[in-house]
């Protein structure tokens, strides 16, 4: 008998809710991938009112040739504070995220990002 071995699935995050739990406004800069690839990279970034969000949509790409998309990830969450400047980042592989996720929410603290799993109704 051959075996088999299926791979995990990959943990990615495609969109996500982002919101600021600091007292200040905040600069939030979201990196995406797709496939690796360097041309298919894009960023968003936003102010975020003191207790704001954002929501950042699940973005697509096609590779040349290809019949169909693909999705891009969620890499990376950088934040920068208004009054002191701090940087913060937070990067893949994210805490919770046990496969692919259509949406995520993370939470800006005054020290640090938080992922805090599915979005849940306030």
């Amino acid at each position: 008998m051959i075996g088999t071995s299926r791979r995990p699935a990959a943990s990615h995050v495609y969109a996500a809710s982002i919101k600021n739990r600091t007292e200040e406004p905040v600069q939030c800069t979201v990196q995406y991938t797709g496939g690796n690839l360097e041309k298919y990279s894009e960023t968003l970034t936003v102010t975020i009112d003191k207790g704001g969000q954002v929501y950042c949509v699940g973005k697509d790409y096609q590779l040349e040739g290809a019949t169909n998309q693909s999705k891009k990830v969620i890499d990376k969450i950088l934040v920068k504070k208004s009054s002191d400047n701090t940087e913060m980042t937070l990067q893949q592989p994210f805490d919770g995220v046990t496969g692919p996720v259509e949406d995520w929410e993370f939470h800006i603290q005054d020290k640090e990002i938080i992922s805090q799993g599915p979005p849940k109704d306030e």
